[in-house]
């Protein structure tokens, strides 16, 4: 199945939760992101079980950021559930919207693939830095981070 048409004509969301869609693939990635950055008002971005990997190429990490500096006002919640991540990928990411997430009070990390690789506090130590104003709520999957559960 072909899905093209729908990113090329996607509507102005608040709401965008993409979950485990075959027809997703960097190339509509990258229209859905440059699509976010024609208008204001989107709450929520979800990108879970991505068909690629978000860590494979710097410009997705450019899309991301650009997102969450055009959405800043708006930006509450975040999901990357289901995902492969890197601490690189979640400190860069965090160091380059730092001050610019003023909103954000939720960020999903649900199972994540390869998590035995992530340092998880490391992980909520660079999500904190975005808390600014407020507490931020960061989900994690906890088989996930029963080894570090004494350090988190």
């Amino acid at each position: 199945m072909d899905c093209s048409a729908i990113y090329d004509n996607m509507p102005q969301l608040t709401y965008f939760n993409h979950q485990n869609i075959d027809c997703f693939k960097e190339e509509q990635y990258h229209k859905v992101m440059t699509r976010f950055l024609d208008y204001d008002g989107l709450n929520h971005l979800g990108l879970e079980l991505l068909n690629f990997e978000i860590t494979g190429s710097p410009a997705h990490l450019d899309d991301l950021v650009n997102v969450f500096l055009k959405h800043q006002a708006s930006l509450n919640s975040v999901s990357l559930n289901r995902n492969k991540l890197t601490d690189a990928f979640i400190k860069d990411l965090c160091e380059r919207i730092s001050g610019a997430a003023p909103n954000l009070k939720v960020v999903d990390f649900l199972h994540l693939k390869e998590a035995n690789n992530m340092n998880f506090v490391e992980l909520l130590k660079n999500i904190a830095k975005l808390a600014t104003n407020s507490f931020i709520k960061v989900r994690l999957s906890g088989y996930q981070t029963y080894l570090q559960q004494k350090e988190i």
